[in-house]
């Protein structure tokens, strides 16, 4: 299924009151891909997750959520079961996707429960990748970085981090109010 992972930095800052600013990011998310095929947003550690419909428009979803505030980073990706053959074909389709001269996959593990450490799962997806489609491998600075992220029932695989513009959720500080005055003798 296709998604939008997005990740923040401020709002895990916030200690007692995190619930409430993820809350109000994914409102805010909501609100920013309302009618572009955005089926739900669930939050899960470090990041939120946009599950979308197969006909959705995901360019116009990612420009979205690079103009939401709160957002430290995102990367257009699929969500997967976690079995390494499928992990592996999304990888592969990810990297038939553009071309490249190099490449890099980092693997994180939420689930240690994974038979596989993470480089090792990394070796053996750059080993496919590599026999399958070709390149170099460059973890420093890839021409195409490939993200996999491991969690318990379900598996992520991503393209590059694009940036986000950070900073905290609209709606989430309060109100301001600004005086001006152009008068040289105004009091305010």
């Amino acid at each position: 299924m296709p998604c939008v992972v997005v990740r923040y930095h401020e709002i895990a800052l916030k200690g007692g009151n995190r619930q409430r600013f993820v809350q109000r990011l994914m409102s805010n998310l909501r609100d920013a891909t309302t009618g572009l095929g955005v089926r739900s947003a669930h939050s899960l550690p470090g990041r939120v997750v946009l599950r979308l419909a197969d006909d959705a428009a995901i360019a116009v979803v990612c420009e979205r959520v690079a103009t939401t505030f709160g957002v430290a980073n995102y990367s257009a990706g699929v969500e997967l079961p976690v079995d390494l053959d499928t992990i592996r074909d999304a990888v592969l389709a990810c990297a038939r996707a553009e071309p490249f001269a190099t490449f890099g996959i980092r693997t994180r593990r939420a689930d240690k429960s994974f038979p596989m450490t993470s480089p090792e799962l990394s070796a053996v997806l750059g080993a496919a990748v590599l026999e399958q489609v070709g390149g170099k491998v460059d973890l420093d600075h890839p021409d195409l970085p490939i993200t996999v992220e491991i969690l318990p029932k379900t598996a992520y695989v991503s393209g590059g981090k694009l940036p986000g513009p950070g900073g905290l959720p609209v709606t989430i500080s309060g109100r301001v109010t600004c005086l001006m005055s152009g008068g040289i003798d105004s009091p305010v």
